[in-house]
């Protein structure tokens, strides 16, 4: 195996002593990797279990907005509709409107009113007047920054404030969602945004 042990020279090492060397090495090598293995196996579960965290925080935001959102009084009653008009539904009594509501004046518009088709608002109008205030789809809101800004629903938005609601139904969206319904971003609603 090893020449006598002579502290002053250097270790002479025959084939039996290097392959023990080589199988040690190696058997160590694997064993690191081994470890490496099992750390980025953990460091990958604890990032999946980091994204499903994330993923159930934005959750449990988005129930908390809903539920602050609902818990604005609702008054779907148009103003001055009172005793005559009924809100437009012909029933002598408003319609109130289902699910979440969010008051008309407190959205941030993000779509010029030059854009608006008025014939567009008048057939939304007629719709809300024959069918009740839930005749139409939701106006679609996403929550930036405490600014409830509309994402899809500027012509059914003008027609409620039209026909005097002060209240409208609204759909809340995650940011990552915009893009379903409409070409701009984020950054272009939070831009273009105004009351």
């Amino acid at each position: 195996m090893l020449n006598n042990y002579d502290a002053t020279q250097p270790y002479v090492i025959n084939e039996q002593v290097l392959s023990y060397i080589v199988k040690f090495s190696c058997g160590f090598q694997r064993k690191v990797d081994e470890e490496r293995r099992i750390n980025l196996a953990k460091w990958s579960e604890s990032t999946l279990y980091g994204q499903r965290v994330m993923a159930d925080g934005l959750r449990d935001l988005n129930i908390l907005a809903v539920a602050y959102l609902s818990s604005i009084p609702k008054s779907s009653t148009p103003a001055g509709a009172g005793k005559t008009s009924g809100g437009g539904t012909g029933s002598g009594s408003p319609q109130p409107i289902s699910g979440t509501s969010y008051s008309s004046n407190a959205l941030y518009k993000t779509q010029p009113s030059s854009y608006l088709d008025l014939s567009a608002i008048n057939n939304i109008k007629a719709s809300i007047q024959s069918g009740g205030p839930n005749s139409v789809s939701p106006i679609t809101v996403h929550v930036h920054n405490c600014q409830a800004l509309v994402v899809d629903g500027h012509h059914r938005l003008q027609a409620f404030i039209e026909l005097g609601y002060t209240r409208v139904q609204i759909k809340y969206i995650h940011s990552n969602q915009i893009s379903r319904y409409t070409v701009m971003t984020l950054g272009d609603l939070i831009e273009y945004a105004y009351k």
